[in-house]
């Protein structure tokens, strides 16, 4: 069976609503055709140049990113952009970003499973709703206790956190959130799992005894894209479809 753009971007419409996007976001078909038929498909945070070759290697000529290659416009296309790389490969690509963040299968349910919290729930509080869950930790954590889980459970190369008081309710927001550890506090949540944290959030954090954990972009979201890839498989049983085994952080630590 012959699927088409129209049909990959139909089942991510309905496990992440494109609607559901924030309004400064771009999600969608970004590149492409939705009556282009696919041969393959590659699921990946970015579409870097590893991740464009490997979609060639398989002969997948359609990407499906998590962040979007146009954003938020363009000026011109370089012939060594992403884009231009795309268009020159005949490779298409959809992007699913905030919409992705807020879905049941996405990034933050992602990583409530993966900690293993219990009575999960949208953070409703939070200026964007959906950008952020919170459940309640099996066990009860001390903070420092508390980091080296995340670390590990995220296989994350190193966190830093503010040291707060014990840990039993937890808020979780792939990506860059730190903004929003007062709502996860008035929830009442005791910490925050986020990345991109700023320095005066880690300040403010620390003063209010909050602990506020920073676990990297990539391996706060990362763990989210087998599960789009098994409900892509799910509701089109006949296409081949993978997440990326060339991508990286593309930070390094030392």
């Amino acid at each position: 069976m012959i699927y088409t753009i129209k049909d990959f971007y139909d089942v991510i419409d309905e496990t992440a609503n494109f609607g559901d996007s924030e309004d400064w976001d771009n999600t969608g078909i970004l590149i492409g055709n939705e009556k282009n038929s696919v041969n393959a498909a590659l699921i990946a945070l970015d579409a870097t140049p590893d991740v464009i070759n490997e979609a060639k290697r398989i002969n997948a000529n359609l990407i499906i990113t998590h962040h979007p290659v146009i954003f938020p416009y363009l000026n011109s296309i370089d012939s060594d952009s992403t884009v231009y790389r795309l268009i020159a490969s005949n490779i298409n690509l959809i992007s699913a970003h905030t919409n992705f963040d807020k879905s049941d299968y996405g990034v933050n349910s992602a990583l409530t499973k993966v900690l293993g919290l219990s009575g999960v729930s949208v953070l409703t509080s939070a200026g964007s709703p959906g950008l952020a869950r919170i459940g309640k930790l099996e066990n009860p954590m001390q903070p420092d206790e508390f980091a080296l889980f995340v670390k590990e459970k995220l296989n994350a190369y190193s966190v830093k956190y503010t040291e707060g008081t014990k840990i039993s309710i937890v808020a979780v927001s792939g990506g860059s959130g730190g903004e929003l550890w007062k709502d996860s506090r008035l929830a009442g949540a005791q910490a925050l799992v986020t990345s991109e944290v700023k320095h005066h959030q880690l300040l403010e954090a620390k003063k209010a005894g909050f602990t506020l954990v920073d676990a990297g972009h990539y391996a706060t979201e990362v763990i989210a894209l087998p599960l789009l890839c098994n409900r892509l498989s799910e509701r089109l049983p006949k296409a081949k479809i993978t997440v990326s085994q060339s991508q990286s952080d593309p930070a390094r630590y030392v």
